[in-house]
C-alpha cells in the first residue's frame, strides 16, 4: 500500500503544527506568525504534516527558512522536495537570490546549489530579519542561491 506525500500552501490552521516541528528540531520559531505563513510550504504523508519550508521576501531577495522534517522523514529526499518548491515559488514572485542562515545543515544546502558566504555580504533587508539580527547565533553558516537570473524573462 502506498503512502501518499503532498505540499500544500500553509495556513494558519498549521501553525502550532509547524510551531511543534520547530520545537522538536531546535530551529527558531518564536517569530513564526500568521502573516509569514503566506510563503511557507507543509508537507504531508498521508494526513499527518510531517515537515515544512518558508521565505521571507524583500524582492529581489528573500530569507530561506524553517526548513524542517518530523524525525521519521529525514534522510528520504523530502528536504529536496521542499526546497525545491520554495525556489521555484520565490522565483515566480521575482526573487533572484536566497540567502539562509544554518548551524547543521550546511552540507544538504551545498549539494542544493547554495554557496557559503560572509554575512558582511548580505544585503540590509535580509540582515534586518529577525532571524538574522537575533535568533541565528553568529556561528551560524551563511550561505546564498541565485534562483533567478534578472536579465531573463522566464
Amino acid at each position: 500500500m502506498s503512502k501518499t506525500v503532498y505540499i500544500d500552501q500553509a495556513s494558519e490552521q498549521h501553525l502550532e503544527q509547524i510551531k511543534d516541528l520547530l520545537i522538536k528540531a531546535h530551529l527558531p520559531y518564536s517569530d513564526v506568525t500568521e502573516e509569514l505563513l503566506q510563503n511557507f510550504f507543509v508537507l504531508y504523508k498521508e494526513d499527518i504534516l510531517i515537515g515544512c519550508i518558508g521565505f521571507e521576501s524583500y524582492p529581489p531577495y528573500a530569507l530561506l527558512r524553517s526548513l524542517v522534517l518530523s524525525q521519521e522523514a529525514r534522510g528520504l529526499g523530502f528536504g529536496k522536495l521542499l526546497v525545491h518548491t520554495l525556489e521555484e515559488r520565490a522565483s515566480d514572485l521575482g526573487v533572484e537570490h536566497l540567502y539562509l542562515l544554518t548551524t547543521t545543515a550546511d552540507r544538504f544546502f551545498e549539494k542544493e546549489g547554495y554557496a557559503v558566504i560572509e554575512r558582511k555580504h548580505v544585503p540590509s533587508s535580509i540582515h534586518r530579519t529577525t532571524e538574522f539580527s537575533a535568533l541565528c547565533p553568529d556561528s551560524a553558516i551563511c550561505m546564498m542561491k541565485k534562483v533567478k537570473d534578472s536579465t531573463t524573462d522566464s
